[in-house]
């Protein structure tokens, strides 16, 4: 044997992989894709200036900023949003 052996009575391999295929789609589903957006863009969501957004990304030590970066950046900088 050269991994866990899993035990299930009274369901088929085709049933099995069918439920393992909707939980993986279910999940994939849920991810956000990760996209890179503007400067303007992320001042926007953010409800800060520019000057204030340079100075996040100089501390964070960003050159890009990405979708999946907005609610982290909300959470570790409270003060700079509005």
């Amino acid at each position: 044997m050269t991994g866990p052996e899993i035990i299930l009575i009274g369901l088929s391999k085709d049933e099995i992989a069918e439920m393992v295929r909707s939980i993986i789609r279910e999940e994939l589903g849920k991810k956000e894709k990760v996209i890179q957006i503007t400067k303007k863009e992320a001042c926007d969501e953010l409800h800060v200036n520019f000057r204030t957004l340079q100075r996040i990304m100089e501390k964070e030590g960003m050159t890009k900023i990405f979708n999946t970066d907005i609610p982290r950046i909300k959470e570790e900088y409270p003060k700079y949003s509005r």
